[in-house]
Protein backbone atom coordinates (compact mmCIF):
# COMPACT_ATOMS: atom_id res chain seq x y z
CA UNK A 1 0.00 0.00 0.00
CA UNK A 2 2.96 2.09 -0.35
CA UNK A 3 2.58 2.95 -3.69
CA UNK A 4 -1.37 4.17 -2.71
CA UNK A 5 -0.28 6.34 0.19
CA UNK A 6 2.73 7.87 -2.31
CA UNK A 7 0.47 8.89 -4.51
CA UNK A 8 -2.10 10.69 -1.58
CA UNK A 9 1.03 12.07 -0.09
CA UNK A 10 2.61 13.59 -3.33
CA UNK A 11 -0.72 15.33 -4.07
CA UNK A 12 -1.43 17.41 -7.41
CA UNK A 13 2.74 18.19 -7.63
CA UNK A 14 3.40 19.53 -10.67
CA UNK A 15 1.02 20.39 -11.84
CA UNK A 16 -0.44 16.80 -11.99
CA UNK A 17 -4.28 16.02 -12.10
CA UNK A 18 -5.77 15.46 -8.28
CA UNK A 19 -4.58 11.91 -7.64
CA UNK A 20 -7.88 9.87 -7.05
CA UNK A 21 -7.20 6.98 -4.92
CA UNK A 22 -10.17 3.99 -5.36
CA UNK A 23 -10.40 1.07 -2.69
CA UNK A 24 -12.44 -1.61 -3.81
CA UNK A 25 -14.02 -4.96 -2.40
CA UNK A 26 -16.69 -7.32 -2.15
CA UNK A 27 -19.01 -9.20 -0.14
CA UNK A 28 -16.64 -11.77 -0.27
CA UNK A 29 -13.27 -10.31 1.11
CA UNK A 30 -13.71 -10.04 4.66
CA UNK A 31 -11.28 -7.90 5.63
CA UNK A 32 -11.83 -5.24 2.45
CA UNK A 33 -13.12 -2.10 4.86
CA UNK A 34 -9.74 -2.53 6.45
CA UNK A 35 -7.52 -1.60 3.56
CA UNK A 36 -9.55 1.73 3.68
CA UNK A 37 -9.04 2.13 7.40
CA UNK A 38 -5.23 1.30 6.97
CA UNK A 39 -5.25 4.36 4.31
CA UNK A 40 -7.11 6.80 6.27
CA UNK A 41 -4.95 6.51 9.29
CA UNK A 42 -1.92 6.04 7.02
CA UNK A 43 -2.81 9.55 5.18
CA UNK A 44 -3.57 11.17 8.53
CA UNK A 45 0.26 10.31 10.13
CA UNK A 46 1.61 11.61 7.19
CA UNK A 47 -0.35 15.10 7.57
CA UNK A 48 0.87 14.96 11.13
CA UNK A 49 4.13 14.49 10.33
CA UNK A 50 4.10 16.81 7.39
CA UNK A 51 4.88 14.40 4.97
CA UNK A 52 2.20 15.37 2.65
CA UNK A 53 0.99 17.95 0.22
CA UNK A 54 -2.26 18.10 2.30
CA UNK A 55 -2.35 20.55 5.46
CA UNK A 56 -5.52 19.22 6.58
CA UNK A 57 -7.75 16.12 5.75
CA UNK A 58 -11.48 16.41 5.48
CA UNK A 59 -13.01 13.05 6.08
CA UNK A 60 -16.67 11.83 5.04
CA UNK A 61 -18.52 9.41 6.75
CA UNK A 62 -21.41 8.76 4.36
CA UNK A 63 -21.73 4.97 5.83
CA UNK A 64 -22.67 4.71 9.40
CA UNK A 65 -20.21 2.22 10.32
CA UNK A 66 -17.33 4.47 9.23
CA UNK A 67 -18.29 7.23 11.45
CA UNK A 68 -16.89 4.99 14.71
CA UNK A 69 -13.27 4.80 13.46
CA UNK A 70 -13.53 8.41 11.57
CA UNK A 71 -13.84 10.23 14.84
CA UNK A 72 -11.49 8.05 16.05
CA UNK A 73 -8.78 9.67 13.74
CA UNK A 74 -10.01 12.96 14.99
CA UNK A 75 -9.38 12.42 17.94
CA UNK A 76 -6.08 11.12 17.78
CA UNK A 77 -4.57 13.31 14.93
CA UNK A 78 -6.21 16.46 16.45
CA UNK A 79 -7.42 19.53 14.82
CA UNK A 80 -6.34 19.20 10.93
CA UNK A 81 -8.90 16.68 10.50
CA UNK A 82 -12.49 17.66 10.08
CA UNK A 83 -14.94 15.44 9.70
CA UNK A 84 -18.43 16.21 7.30
CA UNK A 85 -21.56 14.05 7.97
CA UNK A 86 -23.84 14.97 5.47
CA UNK A 87 -27.17 14.19 5.30
CA UNK A 88 -27.31 11.20 2.89
CA UNK A 89 -31.26 11.24 2.62
CA UNK A 90 -31.38 15.14 1.40
CA UNK A 91 -30.71 15.50 -2.03
CA UNK A 92 -28.03 18.45 -0.81
CA UNK A 93 -25.17 15.56 0.49
CA UNK A 94 -23.42 16.27 -2.88
CA UNK A 95 -23.46 19.82 -2.74
CA UNK A 96 -22.48 20.08 1.02
CA UNK A 97 -19.24 18.54 0.07
CA UNK A 98 -18.26 20.82 -2.93
CA UNK A 99 -19.40 23.76 -0.56
CA UNK A 100 -16.90 22.65 1.64
CA UNK A 101 -13.97 22.30 -0.55
CA UNK A 102 -14.62 25.64 -2.09
CA UNK A 103 -15.19 27.29 1.34
CA UNK A 104 -11.33 26.19 1.63
CA UNK A 105 -10.04 27.63 -1.36
CA UNK A 106 -11.67 31.11 -0.75
CA UNK A 107 -9.65 30.63 2.31
CA UNK A 108 -6.53 29.74 0.42
CA UNK A 109 -7.15 33.05 -2.14
CA UNK A 110 -7.23 35.28 1.34
CA UNK A 111 -3.87 33.65 2.51
CA UNK A 112 -2.55 33.85 -0.65
CA UNK A 113 -2.88 37.75 -0.79
CA UNK A 114 -1.39 38.58 2.34
CA UNK A 115 1.49 35.83 1.88
CA UNK A 116 4.82 37.12 0.87
CA UNK A 117 6.71 35.81 -2.72
CA UNK A 118 8.35 33.30 -0.72
CA UNK A 119 5.68 31.86 1.12
CA UNK A 120 3.39 32.09 -2.06
CA UNK A 121 5.03 28.81 -3.56
CA UNK A 122 4.42 26.69 0.03
CA UNK A 123 0.49 27.30 -0.43
CA UNK A 124 -0.58 24.50 -2.85
CA UNK A 125 -3.39 22.52 -2.47
CA UNK A 126 -3.98 22.30 1.10
CA UNK A 127 -7.49 19.68 1.43
CA UNK A 128 -7.46 15.95 1.33
CA UNK A 129 -10.90 14.20 1.45
CA UNK A 130 -11.96 11.07 2.48
CA UNK A 131 -15.19 9.67 1.35
CA UNK A 132 -16.52 6.28 3.06
CA UNK A 133 -18.07 5.18 1.63
CA UNK A 134 -18.96 6.31 -2.42
CA UNK A 135 -21.55 3.18 -2.90
CA UNK A 136 -23.44 4.43 -0.11
CA UNK A 137 -23.61 8.41 -1.75
CA UNK A 138 -25.06 6.48 -5.03
CA UNK A 139 -27.90 4.87 -2.82
CA UNK A 140 -29.34 8.13 -1.73
CA UNK A 141 -28.47 9.91 -5.30
CA UNK A 142 -28.75 9.09 -8.65
CA UNK A 143 -25.56 7.70 -9.82
CA UNK A 144 -24.60 10.50 -12.48
CA UNK A 145 -24.45 13.07 -9.55
CA UNK A 146 -22.35 11.05 -7.79
CA UNK A 147 -19.91 10.76 -10.83
CA UNK A 148 -20.65 14.57 -11.76
CA UNK A 149 -19.84 15.46 -7.97
CA UNK A 150 -16.34 13.51 -8.69
CA UNK A 151 -15.24 14.84 -11.32
CA UNK A 152 -15.88 18.18 -10.41
CA UNK A 153 -13.89 17.59 -7.11
CA UNK A 154 -11.23 16.63 -9.36
CA UNK A 155 -11.28 19.69 -11.02
CA UNK A 156 -10.94 21.91 -7.37
CA UNK A 157 -7.71 24.08 -7.13
CA UNK A 158 -7.60 23.09 -3.27
CA UNK A 159 -8.25 19.96 -3.17
CA UNK A 160 -4.60 17.91 -3.12
CA UNK A 161 -6.05 14.06 -3.00
CA UNK A 162 -9.03 11.87 -3.01
CA UNK A 163 -9.81 8.68 -1.36
CA UNK A 164 -12.27 6.58 -1.76
CA UNK A 165 -14.52 3.16 -1.44
CA UNK A 166 -16.46 1.29 -3.44
CA UNK A 167 -18.51 -1.78 -2.89
CA UNK A 168 -17.82 -2.70 -7.28
CA UNK A 169 -20.63 -6.04 -6.89
CA UNK A 170 -23.64 -3.48 -5.40
CA UNK A 171 -22.89 -1.62 -8.91
CA UNK A 172 -23.19 -2.36 -12.44
CA UNK A 173 -20.04 -2.76 -14.34
CA UNK A 174 -20.30 0.52 -16.22
CA UNK A 175 -20.56 2.46 -13.45
CA UNK A 176 -17.56 0.80 -11.50
CA UNK A 177 -15.52 1.69 -14.71
CA UNK A 178 -16.23 5.20 -14.75
CA UNK A 179 -14.98 5.51 -11.56
CA UNK A 180 -11.79 3.52 -12.69
CA UNK A 181 -11.33 5.96 -15.63
CA UNK A 182 -11.24 9.00 -13.21
CA UNK A 183 -9.14 6.94 -10.60
CA UNK A 184 -5.19 7.28 -10.66
CA UNK A 185 -4.67 4.52 -8.37
CA UNK A 186 -6.89 1.46 -7.57
CA UNK A 187 -6.61 -0.59 -4.84
CA UNK A 188 -8.26 -3.77 -5.21
CA UNK A 189 -9.03 -6.40 -1.76
CA UNK A 190 -9.08 -9.87 -3.21
CA UNK A 191 -10.04 -13.27 -1.30
CA UNK A 192 -7.41 -15.45 0.06
CA UNK A 193 -8.28 -18.31 -2.46
CA UNK A 194 -7.26 -16.58 -4.89
CA UNK A 195 -4.04 -16.85 -4.00
CA UNK A 196 -1.54 -18.75 -5.42
CA UNK A 197 1.71 -17.89 -3.60
CA UNK A 198 3.33 -20.49 -0.70
CA UNK A 199 3.89 -18.56 2.57
CA UNK A 200 5.13 -19.75 5.93
CA UNK A 201 2.90 -21.78 7.97
CA UNK A 202 1.61 -19.16 10.59
CA UNK A 203 1.93 -16.27 8.06
CA UNK A 204 -1.00 -17.47 5.60
CA UNK A 205 -2.17 -14.49 4.62
CA UNK A 206 -6.17 -13.41 4.98
CA UNK A 207 -6.73 -11.50 2.16
CA UNK A 208 -4.43 -9.90 -0.86
CA UNK A 209 -4.10 -6.08 -1.77
CA UNK A 210 -3.99 -5.80 -5.39
CA UNK A 211 -2.57 -2.00 -6.26
CA UNK A 212 -3.20 -0.38 -9.94
CA UNK A 213 -1.05 2.54 -10.10
CA UNK A 214 -1.45 4.44 -13.58
CA UNK A 215 1.92 6.07 -14.84
CA UNK A 216 2.26 8.72 -17.16
CA UNK A 217 3.11 6.78 -20.36
CA UNK A 218 -0.25 5.10 -19.75
CA UNK A 219 0.97 2.08 -18.82
CA UNK A 220 -0.55 0.35 -15.59
CA UNK A 221 2.10 -1.30 -12.89
CA UNK A 222 0.88 -3.65 -10.63
CA UNK A 223 1.93 -4.38 -7.18
CA UNK A 224 0.16 -7.51 -5.00
CA UNK A 225 0.94 -7.26 -1.14
CA UNK A 226 -0.86 -9.94 1.21
CA UNK A 227 -2.43 -8.94 4.54
CA UNK A 228 -3.31 -10.62 7.60
CA UNK A 229 -6.14 -9.82 9.91
CA UNK A 230 -5.75 -9.84 13.23
CA UNK A 231 -8.82 -9.87 16.01
CA UNK A 232 -8.95 -6.35 17.10
CA UNK A 233 -8.90 -5.91 12.42
CA UNK A 234 -5.76 -4.47 12.42
CA UNK A 235 -3.67 -5.43 8.87
CA UNK A 236 -0.16 -7.12 9.31
CA UNK A 237 1.67 -7.52 6.24
CA UNK A 238 2.86 -11.32 5.35
CA UNK A 239 5.74 -11.68 2.78
CA UNK A 240 5.76 -14.95 0.66
CA UNK A 241 8.30 -17.43 0.07
CA UNK A 242 11.04 -16.32 -2.30
CA UNK A 243 11.45 -18.71 -5.48
CA UNK A 244 13.89 -20.65 -3.94
CA UNK A 245 12.36 -22.04 -0.70
CA UNK A 246 8.61 -22.70 -2.67
CA UNK A 247 9.99 -25.63 -4.05
CA UNK A 248 11.10 -26.82 -0.54
CA UNK A 249 7.88 -25.84 1.03
CA UNK A 250 5.87 -27.56 -1.81
CA UNK A 251 8.02 -30.99 -1.50
CA UNK A 252 7.72 -30.39 2.64
CA UNK A 253 3.78 -30.25 2.38
CA UNK A 254 3.91 -33.03 -0.37
CA UNK A 255 5.27 -35.72 2.15
CA UNK A 256 3.47 -34.23 5.30
CA UNK A 257 1.05 -37.29 4.56
CA UNK A 258 3.50 -39.79 4.31
CA UNK A 259 5.54 -38.65 7.59
CA UNK A 260 2.24 -38.35 9.27
CA UNK A 261 1.16 -42.19 8.89
CA UNK A 262 4.94 -43.41 9.37
CA UNK A 263 4.10 -41.44 12.99
CA UNK A 264 1.31 -43.38 13.46
CA UNK A 265 3.12 -46.84 13.37
CA UNK A 266 5.39 -46.07 15.05
CA UNK A 267 3.24 -44.71 17.97
CA UNK A 268 0.82 -47.52 17.98
CA UNK A 269 3.40 -50.16 19.63
CA UNK A 270 4.09 -47.40 22.45
CA UNK A 271 0.29 -46.84 23.09
CA UNK A 272 -0.73 -50.35 23.01
CA UNK A 273 0.66 -50.89 26.54
CA UNK A 274 2.87 -53.90 25.53
CA UNK A 275 0.33 -55.90 23.58
CA UNK A 276 0.36 -56.32 19.81
CA UNK A 277 -2.12 -54.79 17.86
CA UNK A 278 -0.98 -57.07 14.69
CA UNK A 279 -1.51 -60.88 14.32
CA UNK A 280 1.71 -63.02 13.46
CA UNK A 281 1.71 -64.86 10.57
CA UNK A 282 0.98 -68.02 12.42
CA UNK A 283 -2.03 -66.34 13.75
CA UNK A 284 -3.21 -64.69 10.31
CA UNK A 285 -3.05 -68.10 8.33
CA UNK A 286 -5.19 -69.94 11.21
CA UNK A 287 -7.42 -67.25 11.19
CA UNK A 288 -7.60 -67.64 7.06
CA UNK A 289 -8.71 -71.61 7.78
CA UNK A 290 -11.57 -71.30 9.63
CA UNK A 291 -14.36 -72.31 7.90
CA UNK A 292 -17.78 -70.10 8.70
CA UNK A 293 -21.24 -71.71 8.02
CA UNK A 294 -22.47 -69.56 5.45
CA UNK A 295 -18.86 -70.27 3.86
CA UNK A 296 -19.82 -73.59 3.77
CA UNK A 297 -23.32 -73.20 2.45
CA UNK A 298 -21.87 -71.21 -0.55
CA UNK A 299 -19.45 -74.73 -0.94
CA UNK A 300 -22.33 -76.96 -1.89
CA UNK A 301 -23.19 -78.17 1.87
CA UNK A 302 -27.61 -78.49 1.39
CA UNK A 303 -28.66 -79.98 4.77
CA UNK A 304 -27.30 -80.90 8.63
CA UNK A 305 -26.29 -84.33 6.84
CA UNK A 306 -23.89 -82.64 5.21
CA UNK A 307 -22.04 -80.51 7.70
CA UNK A 308 -21.94 -83.83 9.74
CA UNK A 309 -19.83 -85.47 7.45
CA UNK A 310 -15.70 -85.45 7.12
CA UNK A 311 -15.63 -82.36 5.27
CA UNK A 312 -18.67 -80.48 7.33
CA UNK A 313 -18.02 -78.30 10.63
CA UNK A 314 -16.99 -80.52 13.58
CA UNK A 315 -18.86 -78.24 16.11
CA UNK A 316 -21.97 -78.73 14.20
CA UNK A 317 -21.67 -82.72 15.15
CA UNK A 318 -20.63 -82.04 18.34
CA UNK A 319 -24.11 -80.15 18.92
CA UNK A 320 -26.17 -83.18 17.32
CA UNK A 321 -24.08 -85.52 19.86
CA UNK A 322 -25.47 -83.57 22.62
CA UNK A 323 -29.28 -82.96 21.27
CA UNK A 324 -29.50 -86.70 20.63
CA UNK A 325 -28.50 -87.62 24.45
CA UNK A 326 -30.94 -85.02 25.79
CA UNK A 327 -33.95 -86.69 24.13
CA UNK A 328 -35.16 -89.52 22.27
CA UNK A 329 -32.88 -91.82 19.80
CA UNK A 330 -34.52 -92.62 16.32
CA UNK A 331 -32.29 -94.39 14.90
CA UNK A 332 -30.47 -91.72 12.61
CA UNK A 333 -27.96 -90.70 15.33
CA UNK A 334 -29.76 -87.59 15.71
CA UNK A 335 -32.05 -85.84 18.75
CA UNK A 336 -35.76 -85.47 18.09
CA UNK A 337 -37.58 -82.04 18.71
CA UNK A 338 -41.02 -83.06 20.28
CA UNK A 339 -43.56 -80.45 20.24
CA UNK A 340 -46.65 -80.46 22.96
CA UNK A 341 -49.34 -77.63 22.72
CA UNK A 342 -50.19 -75.95 25.82
CA UNK A 343 -54.04 -76.12 25.22
CA UNK A 344 -56.66 -76.46 23.06
CA UNK A 345 -56.91 -73.32 22.31
CA UNK A 346 -53.21 -72.82 21.20
CA UNK A 347 -53.10 -70.60 17.97
CA UNK A 348 -49.95 -73.27 16.80
CA UNK A 349 -52.60 -75.81 16.82
CA UNK A 350 -53.36 -77.71 13.04
CA UNK A 351 -57.10 -78.32 13.96
CA UNK A 352 -59.77 -76.08 12.40
CA UNK A 353 -60.76 -73.90 15.49
CA UNK A 354 -64.37 -73.29 13.90
CA UNK A 355 -65.14 -77.48 13.77
CA UNK A 356 -67.76 -76.80 16.15
CA UNK A 357 -69.92 -74.93 14.27
CA UNK A 358 -72.31 -76.36 11.93
CA UNK A 359 -71.71 -74.72 8.84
Amino acid sequence: MDDALRCLRDGAIGGRSVPFVLVQDTLDVLGGPALAVKLFSSLCKALRSERSQAAEIIMVPADESAMGYMTGLQTEFGPAVHQLRPNTSAEGALERILVSVRGRESTKGDLLEQASPDSRARLGPRIALGVDSVSTLMFHHPVHQVLQCVEDLLQQPALSCLLGTLHTDLHESITVKSLERMASCIVRALPAERLSHSFARNQQPDLAAEVLIKQRTGRVRVVTEYYQQLPDGALVEVKPLPEGERAAHKAQVDTAPARDAAGVEDLAPKMAGGMRLALTQQESAARQSVLLPWEARQAGAQSQDDFAGPAGLGSMAAETQVLTSAGADNGSGYGQVFYERDSVTDPDSDEDPDDDLDI
